[in-house]
């Protein structure tokens, strides 16, 4: 079966958890076993029984751990996993944050910059630590565009950096000039 375009895959991704896996108590404690942890760390066995289907013909490892990540993050604030108008990436989500002084500008300005110069192999870790404090204080983040985001940060990280970055100081009051 050939593989779905990325846009479509995030989106069943994400429908599926919002519809299926979040409603559901037990589901959700076992997808939050794996917060902040790599998939083949023994704590995420239980999201194996949910998540192994969007993962098989990941043959790097990336996508897998694209999709325990965010599936971790949704199950750890499922209130509003998947809101009404949601931000256009996590860029503006962090820039919402600062507007709302629910974080401070000059961090959320750290966070995005730091966000940016991650690699592959250490942006959804990084992630967990963004993305955490935006859902406490109940900022709302595109799970749907995170996702696609972290799956083709290896070959396009610049790319995402640059408009996670551009959302951030575009979204600012003034559009970010300061």
């Amino acid at each position: 079966m050939p593989e779905k375009p990325l846009r479509e895959f995030a989106s069943d991704v994400v429908a599926t958890l919002v519809e299926d896996y979040l409603p559901n108590p037990a589901i959700r404690t076992a997808l939050r076993s794996g917060l902040s942890r790599p998939p083949e760390h023994r704590q995420c066995d239980p999201m194996h029984r949910y998540l192994a289907r969007f993962c098989r013909n990941d043959t790097s490892g990336h996508r897998e751990r694209c999709v325990y990540t965010v599936a971790s993050l949704m199950a750890h604030f499922p209130e509003g996993a998947r809101p009404d108008s949601p931000p256009r990436n996590l860029g503006a989500s962090l820039a919402k944050a600062s507007e709302d002084k629910h974080i401070a500008a000059s961090t959320t300005e750290k966070l995005v910059h730091l966000v940016g110069r991650q690699t592959a192999e250490t942006v959804c870790r990084r992630v967990v630590h963004v993305v955490v404090p935006l859902r406490q204080a109940r900022v709302p983040v595109d799970f749907t565009a995170l996702l696609r985001d972290l799956i083709v940060w290896p070959g396009q990280q610049s790319v995402v950096r640059k408009r996670w970055l551009q959302s951030y100081y575009l979204s600012l009051p003034g559009g970010g000039d300061r």
